[in-house]
Order: structure tokens, then sequence, then C-alpha cells
């Protein structure tokens, strides 16, 4: 066995070992976090929303919270319009001069700013960030509540794909549902680093108190995570509160989109660079923060010996059909079919894989609410199998540059 074999094998069984761990991570701890329900007495809840340029989705996001199943004396909605140059504020307007929302006006300052902004003026017991380009369940706010408890400081909710037109979001149709049963696992193995944008709770009196949203981070929602995380506060999440968001619908928008998410990402790490290796961390520091750099370099690797040994073939094959005067009859005559007794390692491992991915498939959407639709979504499927991981190495191979080489990326 060469060197390259040895690194392949290591690099399989990583991927095996990780995917086999978040299985059954999530399905040991699945049925004891049976779904709750909301308690008797609710908590006071104020939900933000800062909106730049948001015309055409703020008025279908307000009116989902307006539609909110959740008493309206307990309920405080705040719309921070950060300096919008089109219809945004006279939208906004309308509704704060009926006493439906509050709203703010400020100069273009930048989601955290907006946020904080609004959060100075928050007096309930919990606080809901929410993009304006997202829409809420009607049960979303009741279902999230049901886990707030005096151990919990942030609950995390269900994003799914608002629509699904073309390749690019039905990649993210399944990607978003993928997302829920990891974040899920995550929460069981008490190492969740993220806090969406788009529907995640705080108990006020803790996000005051670690001073609000970072407003010079890229990636406020990953950062306030971290934050909380590393000040030994919990974070919990529930996979059934659904929020429902646009996302790119360009490779160019979902590039510019990733970029920022996957920097910002590593920029993080960098901050909290003290929380790798260290068990007061637990779980997050001690595995899957280190992890996720191997996960990387893993992905780079497997990614781009793929893409070379695909072209590669090709090359040779075209050149072999040369050879034979343009005639392809020999070549597939002589071809051989696999056997028991002829199958590789390598073919071993892209079957189990394969049926990985499948099962991958299958519990991302059942623990999303959702049903298997062969007819109807079987592209999306077949476009996350064969094409997400290279996108997704692309994305981070790109974010993990600019972040190395200090490119900067904004809001």
């Amino acid at each position: 066995m060469s060197p390259l074999d040895i690194i392949y094998m290591v690099a399989y069984f990583i991927i095996l070992y990780c995917s086999v761990l978040w299985f059954l991570v999530f399905f040991t701890n699945y049925k004891n976090g049976a779904k709750k329900t909301a308690p008797l007495k609710l908590p006071s809840v104020s939900i933000i929303v800062p909106a730049f340029n948001e015309e055409r989705n703020i008025y279908n996001c307000v009116q989902s919270l307006l539609n909110l199943d959740y008493p309206r004396n307990l309920l405080k909605i705040y719309v921070v319009n950060d300096g919008s140059r089109d219809g945004t504020r006279k939208i906004c307007e309308s509704y704060a001069k009926k006493g439906l929302i509050r709203l703010i006006n400020q100069k273009n300052q930048g989601k955290a700013a907006a946020m904080n902004n609004a959060l100075k003026r928050v007096k309930t017991e919990y606080v809901v960030s929410m993009d304006a380009d997202s829409i809420a369940e009607r049960e979303f706010l009741r279902k999230m509540v049901a886990h707030a408890d005096n151990k919990i400081s942030i609950i995390t909710p269900a994003p799914k794909v608002m629509k699904k037109d073309n390749w690019i979001e039905k990649i993210q149709y399944v990607e978003y549902m993928f997302s829920i049963f990891l974040r899920k696992a995550f929460t069981f193995f008490d190492s969740q680093y993220v806090a969406p944008g788009p529907g995640s709770m705080y108990k006020t009196e803790v996000l005051k108190k670690l001073g609000g949203f970072d407003t010079n981070s890229a990636v406020e929602d990953m950062e306030i995570a971290f934050r909380f995380f590393e000040k030994g506060y919990k974070l919990d999440n529930c996979e059934n509160a659904y929020v429902y968001t646009r996302t790119p619908k360009s490779f160019k928008d979902l590039l510019k989109q990733r970029l920022r998410w996957y920097k910002g990402y590593f920029q993080t790490v960098a901050q909290y660079s003290h929380m790798r290796f260290n068990r007061k961390f637990g779980n997050l520091g001690l595995f899957l923060l280190p992890m996720n750099y191997v996960w990387v370099l893993l992905m780079i690797f497997i990614t781009s010996s793929f893409l070379f040994n695909t072209v590669n073939t090709l090359v040779n094959s075209a050149e072999t059909v040369v050879l034979v005067n343009n005639d392809i009859v020999p070549l597939v005559t002589r071809m051989e079919l696999p056997t028991v007794m002829n199958l590789s390692v390598y073919s071993i491992f892209f079957a189990i894989f394969s049926v990985l991915s499948i099962i991958t498939i299958i519990v991302s959407v059942k623990v999303s609410g959702e049903k298997i639709k062969i007819k109807e979504d079987c592209l999306s499927y077949l476009l996350f199998i064969l094409l997400y991981p290279v996108l997704i190495t692309v994305f981070w191979t790109m974010g993990l540059k600019k972040h190395l080489f200090g490119d900067a990326v904004k809001w």
C-alpha cells in the first residue's frame, strides 16, 4: 500500500467515524429529547427585525410575526430601519402608526448595530432575532418558549428554505434540512456554536450582560454563540420551530454569502482560539473545533483528488478511443463488470458513503417534518449528493484563503 493509499484510508476512516458518531449521538438522545409543550405561564418576548433595503420582504416578515399564536400583551415587535434607501421605511411606518410595531430609524450601521440599538429598549424576558427576508410559522414562538428554562440562555430554531425554483435553491433546500438534523445532533453533543439569524431566541438579561452583538464580526450570530458558550451559558435547539428564509438564487450570491460565513467562522475560531483543546469547553473545545479543521483539509484533499482522477480518466479514455480509430466497441466488449472478488477497498468505501448519503437525506427530511418526495425532489437529492460536496469544498477553501490573507469580507 502506497503512502497515498494510506492517506486515503485515514481520510475515509475519519469521515466514516464522524458520520456514524453523529447518527449515534442523534438517535441515542432523540427519543429522550421528545418535543415539548409551551409552559402554562408564557414569558414575555420581544422580536427584533433589522432591515436594510427590504422593501420586497418586510411586509411578509412583519405579517408573519403579527400572526403568531402568542398573547399580544406578552409580545413586542421592533423593526430597525437601518438607513434603507427603498420603500422599507414607508411600509414600516404604516404598521407603526397603527401601534402594531415599534419602528426605529437609524443611519446605516449594519445588522449587529441595529440589533443593539433595539436591544437597549427591550424589557421583556426574552428577545428573538428575525431576519427581514424570513417568515415564522404560526406556532414558532410557542414551540421556542417550550425550551426556555433557567439553564438555557439561547434557543435556536429550524430554518428552512422558502423557495426551491432553481438548482442553487434545490441544493440549499436539502442542505438546510441536513442542518436541522446536524444542529440537533450538535445540541445533544453540547457543541452547538451558531445561533442562526432568523429566529434565535436569547435571554435578554444575559444578552445585555454580555454586551449585545459584536459590530466588528461578519458573522454576529456565530460570534454571540461562542461568547455565550465561553461564559458557561447553555444553548438548546427546537428542531420543529420553523422559520422560512430566502436563500441566494444565483451562484454569485451564494458564493458571496458563503465567503462571509466561512471566513467569519475562521475569524471567530481565531478570536476564541483558547477554546480549542480546552477541557473546560467540553466536546466543542476538545473535539468539534479541532475536527472542523481536519474536515476542511479532508474535503480539499478528497475533492481535489476526485476531480484530478476524473479528468485524468476522461483524457486517457479519449486518447484510447483515438488510438483505436474512434471505435469504442472493442473497449466496451473488453470491460469486466465488478464482482465481489475484484472490488477494491475504494469501491467498498464508495458504496458505504453512497448508502450513508441516502440515509442522511432520509433522516434529515424526517427530522425536518417533511416527506420524501422522489418525483418532486429527486433532482434536489441528487444535486446535494453529487454537487454539494464540491461546492462546499470550494467555499471553505476560499473562505480559508480570505482569512489567511486578510481579504475583506463584510456585510
